[in-house]
């Protein structure tokens, strides 16, 4: 029998199961087992059983601080969350599942505090690197399942922002890394723009104000216009003004019941409607 195989035996096995009635070193071994397969090809393995498996185990605080410990640092390692980065392939499966539960990790320290201010720091550090650096930006992969490694992108900065060790001065970091996805050389097509406004709303439930917002905003719309100036209409710049667009037209339904959001609104508006969409036929170009 395969290791593959017993290890989706075993997990179909212990269906049910509580795990507080594990030893400490019961625990150990099934969870060094099951992040060793984390980024298998088989979705059923990866997704119906060793994600939802670590996920309860994270959840119901029934680990050691230094087994969180060790859990974080083994999904931010080299042969998880950094497996293979920059290559487009089914490495981004390991990579993608590690993001998650490492974002999974930082939701129950948000409760139970087994990270130093220093450790957090360097989650931080690690998780962005890998963010900005990710190049299989793949939502499905057909036979396979969820790849999503955007969409988990944005779930790693949404835990980091509500995390109680997040420092307001970090704001730029958040954003900076946003608008790095938002302009890598992909189409995003599976709701990740809407995953990113979570984390904007997370940011404004710590304080940070729709004017620096609409900053920002103005930022990324510049962004774009000089991107379109360099290339004119070009597959890339298409690419790219398709997902900066998605997630500017999230942002304003976002904020289309906010009293406070009519100058955002506004810009969002007026700044979608002045993209420079490809021209039709009788000259006339697609609006907002």
């Amino acid at each position: 029998m395969s290791a593959k195989v017993s290890i989706k035996q075993l997990l179909l096995d212990l269906e049910g199961m509580d795990f507080k009635t594990f030893e400490e070193a019961e625990l150990d071994a099934l969870i060094y087992e099951m992040l060793e397969h984390l980024g298998d090809e088989d979705s059923e393995l990866r997704e119906g059983l060793i994600y939802p498996v670590l996920s309860k185990i994270i959840q119901e605080n029934i680990l050691t601080t230094q087994q969180y410990i060790s859990f974080l640092e083994t999904c931010m390692g080299e042969r998880h969350l950094f497996l293979k980065l920059g290559e487009r392939g089914d490495s981004v499966l390991m990579r993608s599942y590690s993001a998650l539960l490492i974002a999974a990790l930082l939701n129950a320290d948000a409760n139970i505090s087994f990270l130093a201010k220093a450790d957090y720091a360097t989650v931080m550090d690690k998780c962005i690197e890998y963010i900005e650096s990710e190049t299989d930006t793949r939502g499905h992969i057909e036979g396979k399942g969820w790849a999503h490694a955007i969409a988990h992108a944005a779930d790693v900065l949404l835990a980091l922002v509500k995390h109680p060790m997040f420092d307001t001065e970090s704001f730029g970091r958040i954003l900076e890394a946003i608008e790095t996805c938002l302009f890598k050389d992909a189409a995003y097509v599976d709701a990740e723009d809407k995953r990113f406004i979570f984390v904007l709303k997370a940011m404004q439930d710590r304080g940070f104000e729709n004017e620096a917002l609409g900053e920002w905003v103005e930022k990324l719309f510049a962004k774009l216009s000089n991107k379109y100036k360099m290339e004119g209409f070009s597959y890339r710049y298409h690419r790219v003004m398709t997902n900066v667009e998605n997630f500017m037209k999230s942002l304003y339904f976002n904020f289309k019941s906010d009293r406070n959001g009519l100058y955002l609104r506004v810009l969002l508006f007026d700044n979608i409607k002045a993209l420079p969409y490809s021209r039709l036929s009788d000259g006339e170009a697609r609006i907002f």
